[in-house]
């Protein structure tokens, strides 16, 4: 069990079947106290230079990696607990808390406690994007999906030792929580993990990929197979121990890959991947040639953090500001949480969208990529801002924004398809770019139906119906949704991009069973008017 800087017997007690309470801050010690941090919130790393490398590094990359992953998976599994159920578990009394809770849950499994202590905000956003990718498969049952996630759940155990947290307070009810002292050993279950291997694989015979699969003659694994190199992955990796100082140096080559990286984490259910993957959370911050008192060049590093945010019924771990705090920290960015804009809900669906888009070009003529921020949901906005609202956001985007500066986008309009409850679905009715691109003017209109060209003497003109092969697709049906939030309404990317993904990706299934995905001829006898473009050229 973790410990904490207060007394145990302060701490209120459960109720047999109940979610374990939040642990009490004691008073007497100060919450955000954070040794090291100097004016101005920055946090005094110890770079470790003229000390000698040890292949810890090598692991913190993978603890790194794995830590991200964890919590980017709770997030998401908080979709698998009903909302009735998050509904009744209150926020913990401090930042602190919060965290300690999600680590006693993840220890004893209790998946209540773990999802009740993740940012109902994070949990809508991607409970809601998993609902509109579902919606577009007939043969995925949510509820087999939650019971995987359920079993990928059991399947990792973990362990804590003498923890104990400290605080860097962010303001605007935002809080990074490190890990002061402790120790922590990961387990991985191979039977469990095997398992999971084997029924996605199932899984994925059973769909269009898997006739693919029959049709390139490509050799298949038995499932004895899976799970011998599962388990021998498996057995080679775990148990792993990190302690405080692990999390607390990680290099930054191995923080500022963590979003292409952690792609390997999909080894743990892809009987294909899962060597690879493991070897390439392996290698993550293995600096060992780089150090020392030779002259050579010493690693920084950085610091792991939970955010917690704060809500009406207390303090919450966000997993997906954590990893985008951790991100931008790594790239020399520290996110300004006191500039989160209020939402400015728009009065209509239409009216969203084109705001959003002329907030956008606003902004750029000013040097800034967070125009229109007001106009997303709420977990988008905060997560937006974290990236593009602070002053050195800039920088790392200057040449989008100047390459954007050159180009006006105009004519704005959206239009109505239909509504679903308190969801919408736009259309794009009109869009205009204009401008000149390495001494070439110029423009291009765009709806969500037709596409024209007027540029460098060529003057193209293309609609989806006459495509059939789009059609097949479901590119016409590709939607931008927006939602409404306290009467208003504000858009929702990610749902917007998952909708998207679940049409293509259905359609593509679909068109694999029926064997057109490849068949030359029928993508020839289905290209259209693109078919004799890509043939006059």
């Amino acid at each position: 069990m973790n410990t904490h800087p207060q007394d145990p017997s302060d701490q209120p007690q459960s109720t047999p079947g109940s979610v374990p309470p939040p642990p009490v801050p004691n008073p007497e010690v100060a919450p955000y106290s954070q040794p090291g941090f100097q004016a101005g919130g920055e946090y005094a790393v110890d770079t470790g230079v003229g000390e000698p490398t040890t292949k810890g590094s090598k692991k913190k990359g993978l603890i790194l990696a794995g830590a991200a992953a964890g919590l980017v998976a709770l997030g998401a599994g908080g979709w698998a607990i009903k909302t009735f159920v998050l509904d009744k578990v209150q926020g913990a009394e401090s930042p602190e808390a919060a965290v300690s809770r999600l680590v006693e849950s993840f220890e004893s499994h209790d998946s209540i406690g773990a999802y009740g202590s993740i940012d109902p905000v994070d949990v809508e956003l991607v409970g809601n994007s998993a609902d509109r990718f579902l919606s577009h498969f007939d043969s995925l049952s949510e509820g087999e999906l939650q019971g995987k996630l359920t079993d990928a759940w059991k399947a990792i155990d973990l362990t804590s030792k003498d923890v104990e947290y400290t605080v860097e307070d962010l303001g605007s009810g935002y809080a990074r929580v490190f890990v002061e002292k402790g120790e922590f050993t990961l387990d991985a279950d191979a039977t469990k993990v095997s398992d999971l291997a084997v029924d996605s694989y199932n899984m994925l015979l059973d769909s269009g990929f898997g006739a693919l699969i029959e049709e390139t003659g490509t050799e298949k694994p038995t499932e004895d197979e899976i799970r011998a190199e599962v388990t021998e992955s498996i057995e080679q990796e775990f148990p792993m121990t990190f302690t405080a100082q692990d999390l607390n140096a990680i290099p930054l080559d191995s923080a500022d890959s963590l979003t292409s990286d952690l792609g390997g984490l999909s080894g743990l259910t892809d009987p294909f991947a899962l060597e690879d993957g493991l070897e390439g959370l392996e290698g993550l911050g293995d600096d060992s040639a780089g150090l020392g008192k030779d002259g050579t060049e010493a690693v920084e590093t950085i610091r792991f953090g939970f955010i917690a945010t704060q809500s009406d019924s207390g303090w919450y771990v966000s997993p997906s500001v954590t990893a985008y705090d951790l991100q931008s920290r790594a790239m020399g960015v520290e996110p300004d949480y006191a500039a989160l804009p209020a939402a400015t809900p728009a009065a209509s669906p239409e009216e969203a969208a084109a705001n959003l888009v002329n907030g956008f070009t606003a902004g750029l003529k000013e040097g800034k990529l967070d125009g229109g921020l007001g106009l997303l949901v709420d977990g988008e906005r905060r997560v937006a801002t974290t990236q593009l609202g602070s002053d050195d956001a800039g920088d790392i985007a200057s040449d989008i924004i100047e390459g954007m500066k050159q180009i006006d986008i105009s004519d704005a309009e959206f239009e109505l398809d239909r509504k679903e409850g308190d969801i919408a679905y736009l259309k794009l009715k009109s869009l205009k770019l204009s401008g000149e691109v390495e001494g070439q003017s110029g423009t291009v209109d765009i709806s969500s139906e037709c596409l024209g060209v007027n540029a460098a003497g060529m003057n193209i003109s293309m609609c989806i119906r006459d495509i059939p092969a789009a059609q097949e697709l479901g590119l016409d049906k590709v939607r931008l949704i927006a939602r409404e939030v306290d009467g208003g309404w504000l858009i929702a990317g990610s749902e917007s991009s998952s909708d998207a993904s679940g049409i293509l990706l259905s359609n593509v299934d679909r068109l694999a069973k029926e064997g057109k995905l490849t068949d030359t001829q029928w993508w020839i006898d289905n290209s259209g008017v693109l078919g004799q473009l890509l043939g006059s050229m």
